[in-house]
C-alpha cells in the first residue's frame, strides 16, 4: 500500500514497505508487533528474496572494481576474489558469490561465466575465447578465478553487493534498491514471518504463499 503522496512511481520505499506491513498486520498503532520488529520481518524478508530468486533479477546490487593484473610487465590469468583479505581491490566478498561479468578497458573483451564442465564445449569452435573477437571465458576453481583469454591489461570486475538494510526514513522516500518488481514478495514473506511469530499459521501460509507466486512468475 504505497503512500498516495509519495513522489515514487516504481517500487515502495522502506517507508511505504513498513506502512503496507503494518496495514496487512492490521497493527496500525503497533500493539501487537512493535516497529524494531516489523524493520526486522523486512529484512528477513529482504534476505529470503535475495537468496531466492536467480542473480539476473539482482542486477540493480551490480557494482565494479577494478583489479590490477600487471605481473611486472606481464599480465596474469587469474585472481583469486572470495576473500577481502587477499584481494582488498574487491573490497569484500560478492554477494551470493555473483561475479556477472569481468570486461577489459572499453569491452575490448569481455569474459563470460562457463562451467569447468563444459570448457570442452568450446574448443575449436566458433565459440572459442578470442581477443580479436572481444569473446572470452571465465570459470572458477575453489576461491580462483581463471580467464581465458589471458589480460593485455587491467579489468573491471561487475558482481553483485549485499543489499541495503531496510530501515525507516525521516528526511527521504528513496525505493529501495531492489529490482522493484520483488517489493511486495519482500512484505510478503515479512508477514508470513510476523504471523509465524504469533502463531497465525493460516495468514502466515498464505502470506508465504503470495511471496513465491511473485518469485515464480519472474523464475519460471
Amino acid at each position: 500500500m504505497a503512500n498516495e503522496s509519495s513522489t515514487n512511481t516504481i517500487g515502495l520505499s522502506p517507508n511505504e514497505m513498513l506502512a503496507e506491513l503494518k496495514f496487512r498486520l492490521e497493527d496500525p498503532n503497533e500493539d501487537i508487533f512493535s516497529a524494531s520488529e516489523k524493520l526486522k520481518a523486512l529484512n528477513d524478508g529482504l534476505s529470503r528474496v535475495c537468496s531466492i530468486v536467480p542473480p539476473t533479477l539482482l542486477t540493480e546490487l551490480t557494482t565494479s572494481t577494478e583489479v590490477d593484473m600487471d605481473a611486472s610487465g606481464s599480465y596474469k590469468s587469474s585472481f583469486i576474489f572470495e576473500s577481502e583479505g587477499s584481494v582488498e581491490k574487491l573490497g569484500a566478498k560478492p554477494f551470493r558469490n555473483a561475479i556477472m561479468r569481468i570486461v577489459q578497458g572499453s569491452n575490448a573483451i569481455i569474459w563470460h561465466e562457463i562451467e569447468l564442465t563444459d570448457l570442452e564445449k568450446i574448443t575449436n569452435s566458433f565459440l572459442a575465447p578470442s581477443a580479436t573477437d572481444k569473446l572470452g571465458y571465465f570459470h572458477r576453481l575453489g576461491t580462483t578465478i581463471h580467464l581465458d583469454p589471458t589480460p593485455s591489461a587491467n579489468i573491471t570486475v561487475y558482481y553483485l553487493k549485499e543489499p541495503s538494510v531496510i530501515q525507516t526514513q525521516s528526511a527521504s522516500d528513496t525505493t529501495h534498491e531492489l529490482n522493484s518488481a520483488l517489493h511486495y514478495a519482500i512484505v510478503d514473506f515479512a508477514e508470513y514471518i510476523c504471523w509465524k511469530t504469533d502463531n497465525r499459521m493460516e495468514r502466515a501460509n498464505l502470506a508465504y504463499s503470495n511471496a513465491m507466486d511473485i518469485i515464480n512468475a519472474y523464475i519460471s
